[in-house]
């Protein structure tokens, strides 16, 4: 048998229990509502700063009074800007016609379509891809064209123009395409132009191939004198009158289409966000908008 007073002292530590067991998950909730509170204010900071940013990109472009677009633009080469201690923002500027505009393998314009096709057939092959089953798959996307001869796919494609890179990561079998051919295509429409200012080594070989050979010898060139008009690439030397006839349709030094990649840290947590801007003789305006990492490209 219990004694009195061994018995009070049990209902005492089971009371206790009871309490200290209620404080701890009190604790817990209150931990859980801190981290979910930490969460929300930096998913609004960061928001602030992305919008912030952007509004700072449009001004940006809209102050350059430039007749040429370059490297040595303000824009193109915008250092991280530290908030405060906790905070730091990067913001890069890319014009979009230093890249092939994929959704030209289909066009209106037949020369504009062998260009292209021969251009990303060049990329493709560099790639060690299956440049036919590449083509017909996105010919295939584009028509909207649900068969895949001997499968059937899951989905009703598009039919129309890609409307970011990453969307071609859902055609079948290309799962990748975005993270491998980033850097030399877009799906933006650049008028079948690439800005010789910006264009890389690579770039110029595929879409440019009667001048592939001077194609390092256009960006030594530019670095040290940006081109401020088509007409000055042929200062560079290898370029004979008949090429740059040839070319002349297919290249530019201005630009009206930037990917704005935003990096938000605050307290050591990443935030990502793309917007692209357009660029015309009124004024910048947003006109796509995407969160999160590589969710543009």
């Amino acid at each position: 048998m219990i004694k009195k007073e061994g018995a009070v002292l049990i209902m005492v530590l089971l009371i206790m229990a009871v309490v200290v067991g209620g404080v701890i998950s009190i604790e817990q909730w209150a931990s859980k509502d801190y981290d979910y509170s930490e969460q929300l204010y930096v998913n609004n900071q960061s928001a602030f700063y992305i919008h912030s940013a952007i509004k700072v990109a449009v001004k940006l472009l809209d102050s350059d009074d430039n007749k040429y677009d370059s490297i040595n633009d303000d824009w193109a080469d915008l250092p991280p800007f530290r908030v405060n201690k906790n905070t730091v923002v990067s913001m890069k500027i890319i014009p979009l016609n230093a890249k092939i505009d994929i959704n030209n393998i289909k066009n209106k314009d037949s020369k504009l379509v062998i260009r292209t096709q021969i251009a990303a057939s060049t990329i493709f092959k560099d790639a060690n891809a299956d440049v036919p089953e590449y083509f017909k798959r996105l010919l295939l996307w584009i028509k909207g064209d649900k068969s895949y001869g001997d499968y059937e796919l899951g989905y009703q494609p598009i039919k129309g123009a890609f409307f970011s890179l990453k969307e071609i990561d859902f055609v079948y079998g290309m799962r990748t395409f975005s993270s491998i051919f980033h850097n030399f295509f877009t799906v933006e429409n650049t008028s079948g132009k690439i800005n010789i200012n910006f264009a890389s080594k690579k770039v110029i070989e595929a879409y440019l191939p009667e001048i592939a050979d001077c194609a390092e010898d256009i960006i030594k060139y530019r670095e040290k004198k940006p081109f401020q008009n088509i007409t000055q690439i042929r200062n560079v030397g290898c370029i004979s009158d008949k090429n740059y006839l040839k070319i002349q349709p297919f290249i530019t030094t201005t630009s009206n289409l930037f990917a704005v990649r935003i990096n938000v840290v605050i307290n050591d947590i990443n935030s990502y966000a793309t917007a692209v801007i357009s660029r015309d003789s009124k004024k910048s305006r947003l006109i796509k908008y995407f969160e999160g990492k590589g969710f543009y490209e």
